[in-house]
């Protein structure tokens, strides 16, 4: 059951299949506001399922799933950071410009604060001595770092995965 604890996310009894496939059973899950969070498991094990139910692309046939007290909607979409496993990046263009397009996607029009906040997502994901590279130049660590920096624009400090934990290391040995 949901408590009234606030909370980034949670989900009550929550099941899933995919045909005769059950993926997830009884889930139980609740993330307090300022905690982070990660989700482990085998191939197969669910973890990409549920974050399409945490993003609302997926509908539980059982229980609830809540974000921010609601259920998931494109209302919350703009709230969200998600990272697939598969990127969306423009190989020709540079790190820099591919940060900087999705800032405008998302709306941040002012060239200004978008400069700034596409210093800081390069930073904070050490890409900013790449930041004139092309995608295509870089390894695939590196452009998982990329992607994580255009997940970062969502407008909460919460931000998915559904990639494995080495590939958003920011250490490099290259």
């Amino acid at each position: 059951m949901i408590t009234d604890t606030p909370s980034v996310m949670g989900a009550s009894d929550v099941d899933f299949s995919y045909g005769k496939l059950k993926v997830l059973n009884g889930l139980l899950l609740q993330v307090p506001a300022g905690e982070i969070f990660g989700v482990l498991g085998a191939n197969g094990a669910g973890k990409t399922t549920l974050m399409r139910l945490l993003i609302g692309l997926l509908k539980p046939e059982v229980g609830e799933i809540r974000l921010f007290g609601d259920r998931p909607s494109s209302r919350l979409a703009s709230r969200i950071g998600y990272m697939s496993q598969l990127n969306a990046l423009y190989l020709e263009l540079t790190v820099e410009h591919n940060v900087d397009f999705f800032a405008r996607m998302y709306g941040i029009a002012n060239s200004a604060p978008r400069r700034e906040a596409v210093d800081a997502a390069l930073e904070l994901v050490a890409l900013k001595d790449r930041r004139k590279d092309p995608i295509l130049r870089l390894s695939g660590g590196m452009r998982q770092r990329a992607s994580l920096a255009i997940a970062l624009w969502c407008t909460i400090p919460s931000c998915w995965s559904s990639t494995s934990l080495p590939w958003v290391s920011t250490r490099s040995s290259e």
